[in-house]
């Protein structure tokens, strides 16, 4: 398993080093203090496939204007981002540099993938163009020896995920509707046994099922917009 991971000078983190991760590991604080930008480190450091990790990151942030410059401290002007993530038998290193002199429309980022510090096992670039991801050169897929995969499950439909990551996100969604669903019950001392109850979990967004509980301290059957 990852046991730590080190970033230097990625998004907004100039330098950090979260260590001792256990099997479960819980990101707690305010927004815009860095959690994503761990999980993105991870992702980055410890993926097979080094250049479509940095990929998704970039469209991860697409929506919100961000270009592939930005995935760099201050935008890759402070020098390269290198990304370690260490597990319990070996560590890879991911750099990644800006190249300079090119136009302000095209951004060209460099990558080189290290085993332990010095074994050179990959290297390629990712391009974007006009503040978007443009392309990217394979560098291959290259596993750590005792983390043969890393993922990345979104909490929303993207379209740059797979199929598979999709539909693994739908299954975390539910399993967290239903642990909520059973909080309601608690809370609003409504029967387990309710029909209505039952329809509005199959039917209804969580959200629609905590205001109408509230407003009446019972469930009924009406929905908002968003559950249709």
């Amino acid at each position: 398993m990852i046991r730590a991971v080190e970033i230097k000078g990625l998004r907004g983190i100039r330098e950090g080093s979260p260590t001792d991760f256990t099997p479960l590991v819980e990101l707690v604080g305010p927004n815009v203090s860095g959690k994503s930008t761990i999980i993105e480190g991870i992702l980055i450091g410890a993926s097979p496939t080094t250049a479509e990790a940095i990929v998704e990151v970039i469209r991860r942030h697409e929506a919100g204007g961000s270009g592939p410059r930005w995935l760099l401290w201050r935008a890759g002007q402070a020098g390269p981002t290198e990304v370690t993530a260490t597990t319990e038998r070996m560590s890879r290193k991911g750099v990644l540099d800006l190249q300079r002199g090119r136009p302000e429309e095209q951004t060209l980022i460099s990558f080189t993938v290290l085993h332990n510090g010095t074994n050179q096992v990959g290297n390629g670039w990712v391009q974007g163009l006009k503040n978007k991801y443009h392309s990217h050169a394979p560098s291959g897929f290259v596993p750590l020896e005792d983390v043969p995969e890393v993922h990345l499950v979104e909490a929303y439909p993207t379209g740059f995920q797979s199929r598979c990551m999709n539909c693994t996100r739908r299954l975390c969604n539910r399993a967290a509707a239903k642990r909520r669903l059973g909080s309601f019950r608690r809370f609003f001392r409504v029967s387990a046994t309710s029909k209505s109850l039952r329809n509005m979990e199959n039917r209804s967004c969580t959200s629609c099922l905590l205001i109408t509980a509230y407003r009446r301290r019972t469930p009924a059957m009406g929905f908002c917009r968003c559950c249709g």
